[in-house]
């Protein structure tokens, strides 16, 4: 991955007109993010839980020193580092894998019959609700987790927060990494007026086809309500006026270029100027471009006024899960364990929602201090203003308002 932009690996990039960038090959791991909405109103395929299931052998292991403990999260969570690490602080306890591409694809294997299977489940806290509703997961008691008091406290406090149950307390996710999605634009091809906002994306001085937007086809939507003045709190519950108004803002951006989820392949694009400006995961896409052109402030990357998309991540607990205690010490593991905690940010350069990991990163210093401020490590309160990514109120709706944006490509 870059160090910088927070990349994870490339998946297939998919375009809606002849002119996008040229696809990414594919490489081994798949990208830590698809966003919400790649393949809205499409069945996923619910195939992989079977040999999961082979891979896991038997239960046993519900608790002690042995056994094994099962878990679904995307193919970069599941590097061969975590497994190390995990099994170094546990002994004799087995950690089976099955990483997934998107939240999408996660729920729907739980949902077909996972939760048999599975002990443990990641997502971007917008679906905590979602899982919870169809009774697939249970609460965290926050006070099982030896390093809850290292987290910020706004991310267990705040009630607004999808997965907050009782603040404090009762938590659907445990919080691990957060990020918002920022508008970033090439400075030397183009300087949007302020104060900055999404319309910008719209501006009629842009050649055709130079803005990129990042992630699926809900996020696009939400994106075109945010611009429209629908507020981040009530974007992913728009219908009728409100929808309308934002697929006919999309239709009017046509065409522009989709990146399903690859920050490296958006700051190349925007350092080449083969794009100007567009929405892409974090706020460090602008760093990352600037060292690719080798020159300091080359790009800047902001959250506009309107406020932004983000997700706040993390594991969840399966309901019932058959290796309880196993699936507990892994998330005691994921929030505690300091060479883990290092090695994620050094790897994948997202905001942290553990505070003392935090602090570590900020005592380096020097240009690592300066770039984990840059992308606002240490102003949590950020992440409780976003839009965090879920699935649509109405999702036959949000579809068949894509459907149009797409015939009218």
């Amino acid at each position: 991955m870059d160090a910088l932009d927070g990349s994870k690996g490339d998946v297939e990039k998919v375009d809606v007109n002849p002119e996008a960038t040229e696809v990414e090959s594919p490489r081994k791991n798949m990208n830590r993010r698809v966003f919400i909405g790649r393949s809205m109103g499409v069945a996923l395929a619910v195939g992989g839980i079977g040999s999961f299931v082979a891979a896991c052998g038997g239960g046993g292991g519900s608790g002690g020193s042995g056994g094994v403990v099962n878990v679904l999260a995307w193919q970069s969570y599941l590097e061969p580092e975590v497994k190390k690490l995990f099994e170094e602080e546990n002994p004799g306890i087995t950690l089976n894998t099955l990483p997934a591409a998107s939240d999408q694809e996660m729920f729907t294997k739980v949902k077909a019959g996972g939760s048999a299977q599975v002990d443990v489940v990641f997502c971007n806290s917008g679906w905590s609700p979602t899982y919870y509703e169809n009774e697939l997961t249970e609460p965290l008691n926050m006070e099982e987790f030896k390093a809850s008091k290292q987290l910020y406290p706004v991310f267990t406090q705040d009630p607004n927060l999808p997965y907050v149950i009782k603040p404090e307390t009762e938590l659907l996710v445990y919080p691990n990494m957060w990020s918002p999605m920022s508008m970033t634009w090439n400075t030397e091809a183009y300087e949007p007026a302020e104060p900055y906002s999404w319309s910008a994306l719209w501006d009629p001085e842009l050649p055709s086809n130079h803005v990129m937007m990042m992630g699926g086809n809900e996020d696009f939507i939400a994106f075109a309500g945010l611009e429209t003045g629908v507020p981040y709190q009530k974007v992913y519950s728009m219908e009728g006026a409100e929808l309308e108004k934002a697929k006919e803002r999309l239709i009017e951006l046509m065409p522009f270029q989709i990146n399903a989820n690859s920050p490296s392949l958006f700051t190349s694009t925007l350092a080449s100027q083969k794009a100007w400006i567009g929405e892409v995961a974090g706020l460090g896409a602008a760093r990352s471009i600037d060292q690719q052109l080798n020159k300091e402030g080359a790009a800047k990357s902001v959250v506009p006024k309107e406020g932004s998309v983000g997700w706040i991540d993390g594991p969840q607990l399966v309901k019932g899960a058959k290796n309880m205690e196993n699936a507990k010490k892994f998330i005691d593991f994921w929030s505690s364990n300091e060479k883990f905690l290092t090695w994620i940010w050094d790897t994948y350069k997202f905001n942290q929602c553990n505070k003392a990991a935090t602090e570590r990163t900020l005592a380096k210093g020097g240009k690592e201090k300066e770039f984990a401020e840059s992308i606002g490590v240490n102003e949590p309160e950020l992440a409780t203003k976003l839009a965090q990514q879920r699935p649509a109120d109405n999702t036959q709706a949000w579809a068949e308002a894509w459907d149009e944006v797409q015939a009218a490509a």
